[in-house]
Protein backbone atom coordinates (compact mmCIF):
# COMPACT_ATOMS: atom_id res chain seq x y z
CA UNK A 1 0.00 0.00 0.00
CA UNK A 2 1.59 3.12 -1.07
CA UNK A 3 0.00 5.75 1.08
CA UNK A 4 0.90 5.97 5.09
CA UNK A 5 -2.42 6.28 6.99
CA UNK A 6 -3.21 9.51 8.56
CA UNK A 7 -5.86 8.92 11.23
CA UNK A 8 -4.41 5.27 12.02
CA UNK A 9 -1.79 5.24 13.88
CA UNK A 10 1.05 3.11 12.25
CA UNK A 11 0.86 0.14 14.44
CA UNK A 12 -2.62 -0.41 14.08
CA UNK A 13 -2.60 0.53 10.50
CA UNK A 14 -0.04 -2.82 10.32
CA UNK A 15 -1.86 -4.84 12.88
CA UNK A 16 -5.06 -4.26 10.79
CA UNK A 17 -3.19 -4.99 7.21
CA UNK A 18 -2.13 -7.76 8.99
CA UNK A 19 -4.90 -9.92 9.92
CA UNK A 20 -6.54 -9.39 6.30
CA UNK A 21 -3.40 -10.36 4.54
CA UNK A 22 -2.85 -13.83 6.89
CA UNK A 23 -6.43 -14.39 6.82
CA UNK A 24 -6.84 -18.17 4.67
CA UNK A 25 -10.10 -16.10 3.44
CA UNK A 26 -11.67 -13.12 3.38
CA UNK A 27 -15.20 -13.53 2.76
CA UNK A 28 -17.95 -10.28 1.77
CA UNK A 29 -21.78 -11.38 2.28
CA UNK A 30 -25.08 -10.02 2.53
CA UNK A 31 -27.32 -11.24 4.74
CA UNK A 32 -31.29 -11.15 6.45
CA UNK A 33 -30.93 -8.62 8.99
CA UNK A 34 -31.86 -8.20 12.69
CA UNK A 35 -34.82 -6.77 11.96
CA UNK A 36 -36.14 -9.56 9.97
CA UNK A 37 -38.72 -11.35 12.61
CA UNK A 38 -39.97 -7.72 13.41
CA UNK A 39 -41.13 -6.70 9.63
CA UNK A 40 -41.20 -10.40 7.64
CA UNK A 41 -41.64 -13.15 9.90
CA UNK A 42 -44.95 -13.82 10.71
CA UNK A 43 -44.24 -16.99 12.65
CA UNK A 44 -41.81 -14.23 15.14
CA UNK A 45 -39.17 -16.89 15.19
CA UNK A 46 -35.84 -15.23 16.16
CA UNK A 47 -33.34 -15.06 12.67
CA UNK A 48 -30.35 -16.53 13.84
CA UNK A 49 -27.20 -14.26 14.43
CA UNK A 50 -24.46 -14.17 11.54
CA UNK A 51 -21.74 -15.92 13.39
CA UNK A 52 -22.14 -19.23 15.33
CA UNK A 53 -19.19 -20.00 17.57
CA UNK A 54 -16.91 -18.31 15.63
CA UNK A 55 -18.21 -19.04 12.23
CA UNK A 56 -20.24 -17.40 9.34
CA UNK A 57 -23.49 -19.02 10.22
CA UNK A 58 -24.61 -18.73 6.03
CA UNK A 59 -27.98 -19.90 6.85
CA UNK A 60 -28.44 -15.63 6.71
CA UNK A 61 -26.89 -15.17 4.08
CA UNK A 62 -28.37 -14.44 0.48
CA UNK A 63 -25.40 -13.26 -1.35
CA UNK A 64 -21.41 -14.05 -1.05
CA UNK A 65 -18.05 -13.41 -2.67
CA UNK A 66 -14.40 -14.43 -2.10
CA UNK A 67 -12.39 -11.52 -1.91
CA UNK A 68 -8.69 -12.65 -3.32
CA UNK A 69 -6.17 -11.15 -5.12
CA UNK A 70 -6.55 -7.38 -6.28
CA UNK A 71 -9.85 -7.22 -4.87
CA UNK A 72 -8.27 -8.31 -1.44
CA UNK A 73 -6.20 -4.60 -2.12
CA UNK A 74 -8.31 -2.55 -3.43
CA UNK A 75 -11.00 -3.68 0.45
CA UNK A 76 -8.06 -2.81 2.40
CA UNK A 77 -6.77 0.28 0.60
CA UNK A 78 -10.45 1.47 1.04
CA UNK A 79 -10.65 0.65 4.78
CA UNK A 80 -7.42 1.52 5.77
CA UNK A 81 -6.73 4.75 3.14
CA UNK A 82 -5.89 8.11 4.25
CA UNK A 83 -9.04 9.95 5.16
CA UNK A 84 -10.03 13.74 4.08
CA UNK A 85 -13.33 13.52 4.62
CA UNK A 86 -15.62 14.45 7.73
CA UNK A 87 -16.39 11.33 9.83
CA UNK A 88 -19.87 9.76 8.53
CA UNK A 89 -23.17 11.55 10.68
CA UNK A 90 -24.92 8.41 11.81
CA UNK A 91 -28.94 8.70 11.15
CA UNK A 92 -31.51 7.84 13.40
CA UNK A 93 -32.18 4.58 12.39
CA UNK A 94 -31.61 1.07 14.07
CA UNK A 95 -28.72 -0.21 13.86
CA UNK A 96 -29.79 -3.51 11.00
CA UNK A 97 -26.90 -4.38 9.78
CA UNK A 98 -27.22 -6.51 6.48
CA UNK A 99 -23.16 -6.71 5.23
CA UNK A 100 -20.24 -8.43 6.74
CA UNK A 101 -16.45 -8.60 6.01
CA UNK A 102 -15.24 -12.32 7.13
CA UNK A 103 -11.90 -12.51 8.01
CA UNK A 104 -11.56 -16.34 8.55
CA UNK A 105 -8.16 -17.67 9.75
CA UNK A 106 -8.01 -21.30 11.32
CA UNK A 107 -11.69 -22.34 11.32
CA UNK A 108 -11.86 -18.95 13.34
CA UNK A 109 -13.95 -15.91 11.74
CA UNK A 110 -13.15 -12.02 12.38
CA UNK A 111 -15.83 -10.26 11.13
CA UNK A 112 -17.12 -6.18 10.38
CA UNK A 113 -20.57 -6.49 10.24
CA UNK A 114 -21.95 -3.08 8.24
CA UNK A 115 -25.35 -0.75 8.09
CA UNK A 116 -24.81 0.95 5.02
CA UNK A 117 -27.93 2.84 5.45
CA UNK A 118 -27.12 4.69 8.86
CA UNK A 119 -23.05 4.16 8.40
CA UNK A 120 -22.80 1.92 11.46
CA UNK A 121 -20.78 -1.26 12.23
CA UNK A 122 -19.86 -3.76 15.17
CA UNK A 123 -16.66 -5.49 15.05
CA UNK A 124 -14.59 -8.47 16.40
CA UNK A 125 -12.60 -7.59 19.39
CA UNK A 126 -9.25 -8.12 17.13
CA UNK A 127 -11.40 -5.50 14.62
CA UNK A 128 -12.42 -2.48 17.09
CA UNK A 129 -9.03 -0.66 15.81
CA UNK A 130 -10.76 -0.16 13.04
CA UNK A 131 -12.26 3.25 14.70
CA UNK A 132 -14.59 4.70 12.21
CA UNK A 133 -15.28 5.18 8.15
CA UNK A 134 -16.06 8.44 6.96
CA UNK A 135 -18.51 9.64 4.55
CA UNK A 136 -16.05 8.66 1.77
CA UNK A 137 -14.92 5.32 2.63
CA UNK A 138 -18.98 4.37 3.22
CA UNK A 139 -19.48 5.30 -0.36
CA UNK A 140 -16.28 3.27 -1.82
CA UNK A 141 -17.57 0.54 0.44
CA UNK A 142 -20.90 0.18 -0.71
CA UNK A 143 -19.91 0.15 -4.45
CA UNK A 144 -17.22 -2.67 -3.58
CA UNK A 145 -20.31 -4.71 -2.53
CA UNK A 146 -22.18 -3.67 -5.40
CA UNK A 147 -19.57 -4.05 -7.94
CA UNK A 148 -18.77 -7.71 -6.56
CA UNK A 149 -22.83 -8.20 -6.48
CA UNK A 150 -23.19 -8.74 -2.95
CA UNK A 151 -25.04 -5.82 -2.04
CA UNK A 152 -28.17 -7.24 -0.39
CA UNK A 153 -31.72 -5.56 -0.20
CA UNK A 154 -33.79 -6.52 2.13
CA UNK A 155 -36.17 -3.89 2.40
CA UNK A 156 -35.46 -2.27 -0.93
CA UNK A 157 -37.89 0.80 -0.42
CA UNK A 158 -36.30 2.07 2.41
CA UNK A 159 -32.35 1.64 0.06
Amino acid sequence: MENEPKLLTDSIYLKLKNIFMSADSVVLVGHIGKQYEKLEDVNNTSVPPVLINGRPNYSVVKKRAVVIGAQLDSLLKLLLKNTSDSISNTTKCEFDPHHTIFIIKNGVSSYIDLCFLCHQFEASDDLKLLIFLDNTQWDDLEKFFVKLNVRYHQYPNLN
